[in-house]
């Protein structure tokens, strides 16, 4: 039964999320088309459980493939531990590696205690989780499964409607498991990661900053 209300409640918020962003407003990036790469230093994730994941950094890419929405979004966390034990986490071969799934990035304004903010609101691809991933010891120890939607605000390194080479991309917990940006502007709805630890769900908050390099030089609108 448990298992049946996790699936229900994930694909909701996959349906909210969706019908969210039909409906937001979205600052643009041009031209339509441009790479790009990621990379931060220290990530924690932590669970309203309590619970803690602490990476040292990441790397990744994407493709914008519109001026509001990019695609193929790939990030790869490095030196990951659970933050109580410091046992190492991974979904693959390396220890203390965690990769995502396929995400895709939309853009969108947020709504930051009443003020319009660029913000850009990052998803599973359809019918996916963020990751899954374990933290053992000899093999023993927990599998935990990311899963939901999450808004981080945009940080501009040049005024908008000039080139960019660059951006950083924002994400910071109000309280532990809760995303300080949880909601669009105008928009209903509220967004929080959620952990799925051995079948007890717990909302999830992130807190990093990304740097984002774009291939060539784009203009964000204002």
């Amino acid at each position: 039964m448990r298992k049946a209300i996790t699936v229900l409640a994930v694909v909701s918020a996959m349906l909210l999320a969706l019908t969210a962003v039909a409906s937001a407003e979205s600052w643009q990036i041009h031209p339509n088309s441009v790479a790009f790469t990621t990379s931060s230093g220290e990530l924690k994730l932590t669970s309203a459980a309590g619970d803690q994941i602490v990476c040292t950094s990441s790397t990744g890419e994407g493709q914008y493939v519109s001026s509001t929405t990019a695609e193929g979004i790939k990030l790869k966390f490095h030196g990951c531990k659970d933050g109580v034990n410091g046992i190492s986490c991974h979904n693959g071969s390396t220890t203390g590696t965690v990769e995502t799934t396929n995400l895709v990035a939309h853009n969108v304004w947020a709504n930051k205690h009443g003020v319009k903010t660029r913000a850009i609101l990052l998803t599973p691809d359809t019918g996916k989780h963020f990751a899954t991933f374990k933290c053992t010891i000899f093999g023993i120890g927990p599998t935990i499964t990311l899963t939901g939607s999450i808004i981080g605000e945009v940080e501009l390194t040049k005024p908008c409607n000039q080139l960019a080479t660059e951006a950083h991309l924002n994400f910071e917990s109000e309280k532990a498991g809760h995303q300080t940006l949880r909601a669009l502007w105008n928009t209903a709805g509220a967004y929080d990661l959620t952990a799925d630890k051995e079948g007890a769900p717990w909302t999830a908050s992130r807190d990093v900053t990304f740097t984002i390099k774009f291939a060539e030089n784009p203009t964000i609108t204002c």
